[in-house]
């Protein structure tokens, strides 16, 4: 996984700070789901927040998110809304 600290120039140790807060950068959601900044703005939640110039995810949040994703089962036809 890319360092998002070395592609959006954050000064050292935000990355970590942040983590410790529980919170995730923008571009680690999207390596970690293969999602869009795009088809995340559909997300109903989690929804980023915005610290600086950067957006950030809540960690228990996301995981909450794709463990309902991932209980959705193809033989149920209703559509998960997050």
């Amino acid at each position: 996984m890319s360092n998002p600290a070395d592609e959006t120039g954050m000064p050292p140790g935000v990355l970590e700070w942040m983590h410790s807060l529980g919170y995730v950068h923008e571009t680690e959601i999207e390596t970690a789901t293969s999602t869009t900044s795009r088809s995340r703005t559909r997300w109903k939640s989690p929804r980023g927040v915005m610290f600086g110039n950067e957006k950030w995810y809540p960690l228990d949040e996301v995981k909450r998110h794709l463990d309902a994703r991932a209980s959705y089962t193809d033989e149920d036809d209703r559509p998960v809304v997050l």
